[in-house]
């Protein structure tokens, strides 16, 4: 009667596959985490600077309610630009201290410490998203309320 458990060979064959699976596509999604922030952080900054330029602009004379939701704008603009780099920074310390700990390197961080920086590397993406999100919607409601009358 043959035996359908697989032999241990093959086990650990399989389990070297999955591993090698697991890490790939960790570094894929991590990758993309990294892209997908300096994108929002670009498009941030770009947001920042042409809110500044319209300011800059003589002709332009929002309505009442259109000054508020750009001065909504800039602030919620700002704290993406804020809690991106600062995401950008945490996420930098967080390899560095895994790369040490990796090696054993007196000082590295702990695992708990680790698992925390990962943790907040996502939060201050979360909140870089929204209050991006926010902000171009209040900039572009600021835009609608001025140039609105031009769609006729």
């Amino acid at each position: 009667m043959e035996s359908t458990k697989p032999d241990d060979a093959s086990a650990s064959r399989d389990q070297l596959v999955n591993q090698e699976r697991f890490v790939r596509w960790q570094r894929l999604a991590l990758d993309q985490l990294g892209f997908t922030l300096n994108f929002v952080l670009t498009l941030t900054i770009a947001a920042l600077g042409y809110i500044f330029a319209l300011l800059k602009d003589k002709e332009f004379l929002p309505p009442h309610f259109a000054k508020c939701s750009i001065i909504l704008s800039l602030v919620s603009l700002a704290i993406a630009a804020l809690s991106g780099m600062w995401c950008t920074i945490n996420r930098l310390r967080d390899v560095q201290g895994t790369a040490r700990r990796i090696r054993k390197t007196a000082g590295a961080p702990s695992s708990r410490e680790l698992r925390v920086m990962g943790k907040r590397t996502w939060r201050l993406f979360y909140i870089q998203l929204w209050t991006f999100s926010l902000g171009i919607a209040l900039l572009g409601t600021a835009l609608l309320l001025t140039y609105g009358g031009k769609l006729k």
